[in-house]
């Protein structure tokens, strides 16, 4: 089979899409799939090699990391994605690259299929900071949506979310979940023991991870509240915040008016994947405060190395885990959050076992993120060619 994706987030931009759009489409190539992607140029080197060819489209860059791509200025490469001829077009994406995929889609006469990954109109909020701004430009994006012949997504509670954006579908919304990007494999006592030293922390300290955008919607000053009430109940640990800096100056404002500064480590971003993959290793416990997140990758990458997850409640973050079992949840209070990290402490014993029933059963593969998908597409390719066909007599 061969498949276009199109997508607006890829590498080298940084967040949870990118890396899925490279596990998915890596498997659909490893199971004899022809892949083609196509995403915005970020104006910057990507010292990387795929497995699969890319086509970069021109954009405009006001945000970082969020290139933007206008059809209207495709040129060339919309050419070489119709010279592609996709059997289907996967669009992991809502806006510019959405708009070409579905008219690459419409010229070559086959399907297209969506995966909402976010909470769109939460994440247009963070940018264009008006309500009603950030819902006109969420009523312009969702008419993409509605040119597709299927939406899927990645969490339970998305369904309802798109429902509310406006789309209407006559079947369910199917939720396919993201894979793992690392093989399981647990941290050992010497693993631990090496890379504690290698950033610098005693082999006996107390240590909360956190993986993604150092950023407001990601509730990254929730976990700094949480730490302060920990800290107030006795935990003496550090709290390690590994990724983007957006918001990092507010952030150490909020740390030091607290008083807990030396607590709180701000690391930045750590772009090798071997190297991201040990900083798990520092771990007794990983956190996450977000409610933006749908199937947060962090959790499942954290899971992988036996490390369990303290999240909130009733979110994305949340949906994977087993309270107690192979992980923690917490309700979006600070000092509830704070409190639960300083009992889970108390006994590191049971982390390390939640952490090993984490691994058994949090992750799932991409392989079983494209063994979902393939049913999908051939139903939606068979559907096209009987519509093309009916039209035709």
């Amino acid at each position: 089979m061969k498949i276009l994706i199109a997508t607006d987030n890829f590498y080298p931009g940084i967040g949870g899409t990118e890396a899925a759009c490279l596990g998915f489409a890596t498997e659909l190539v490893a199971e004899g799939h022809e892949v083609l992607l196509a995403c915005p140029d970020y104006h910057m080197e990507d010292p990387r090699e795929y497995p699969f060819p890319v086509v970069r489209f021109p954009s405009l860059y006001f945000i970082e990391n969020a290139p933007i791509v206008f059809s209207a200025f495709a040129g060339k490469n919309f050419k070489k994605l119709v010279e592609f001829s996709p059997d289907i077009v996967h669009a992991e994406t809502l806006s510019g690259m959405a708009e070409i995929g579905i008219k690459v889609a419409r010229k070559c006469g086959v399907p297209v299929l969506m995966t909402m990954h976010t909470k769109l109109l939460d994440a247009f909020r963070t940018y264009l900071k008006f309500d009603t701004l950030s819902r006109i430009f969420l009523k312009t994006q969702m008419k993409n949506a509605k040119h597709t012949d299927a939406v899927v997504t990645v969490a339970s509670f998305m369904p309802k979310i798109i429902e509310s954006y406006g789309y209407r579908s006559v079947s369910p919304i199917p939720v396919i979940r993201n894979g793992a990007m690392y093989p399981r494999l647990l941290v050992t006592d010497d693993e631990r023991r090496a890379v504690r030293r290698e950033f610098g922390f005693r082999d006996d300290e107390d240590i909360l991870l956190y993986v993604g955008h150092v950023i407001r919607y990601k509730n990254v000053g929730f976990l700094i509240d949480a730490m302060k009430e920990a800290i107030d109940r006795g935990f003496c640990g550090k709290l390690m915040l590994v990724g983007s800096r957006d918001d990092e100056k507010k952030f150490k404002k909020q740390a030091k008016k607290l008083g807990i500064l030396e607590n709180v480590i701000f690391y930045g971003i750590i772009e090798e994947k071997e190297r991201m993959q040990r900083v798990y290793a520092l771990a007794d416990l990983f956190v996450t405060a977000s409610t933006f997140d749908t199937d947060p990758i962090v959790v499942v990458e954290a899971a992988c190395r036996g490390i369990p997850s303290l999240v909130i409640e009733h979110w994305g973050c949340s949906e994977r885990i087993e309270e107690g079992e192979t992980g923690f949840t917490s309700p979006e209070d600070p000092a509830a959050f704070g409190e639960r990290i300083v009992r889970l402490f108390q006994d590191k014993d049971n982390l390390r076992e939640t952490g090993k029933r984490a691994a058994e059963r949090v992750p799932t593969s991409w392989a079983d993120t494209v063994a979902a998908h393939i049913p999908l597409y051939e139903k939606l390719i068979e559907e096209k060619r009987t519509e093309l066909q009916r039209g035709t007599k």
